[in-house]
């Protein structure tokens, strides 16, 4: 896994969102830790993003939620997350519990 702070974390701008009462250190976020992919991973998903910036650069009102979702289960298994664990992030996931494991 990566971190990527370095220096005085004081000195980092904030993000402040008044309608939430966000308060977001710049570094804080920084040392998020991004985990590799392989290059398959990488291929994969950026493969998806591209299926999705074109069907956006044709028509930008196109529903792409299919392919986005594509990319969030990819993603959870990258970083190896159960069914729990995504009903956490995305509590109205559409896929059930035996599909999560046959991803």
């Amino acid at each position: 896994m990566h971190t990527f702070c370095r220096g005085n974390c004081e000195a980092w701008p904030q993000i402040h969102h008044n309608s939430l009462n966000l308060s977001i250190n710049i570094c804080t976020v920084k040392t998020i830790p991004i985990l590799p992919a392989t290059i398959n991973q990488q291929r994969e998903i950026v493969s998806l993003v591209e299926k999705i910036h074109e069907e956006k650069r044709k028509d930008s009102s196109t529903d792409t939620s299919v392919i986005e979702f594509e990319i969030d289960l990819l993603v959870y298994h990258l970083y190896g997350l159960t069914y729990d664990d995504v009903l956490i992030v995305d509590p109205e996931t559409p896929i059930t519990r035996e599909e999560y494991k046959l991803c």
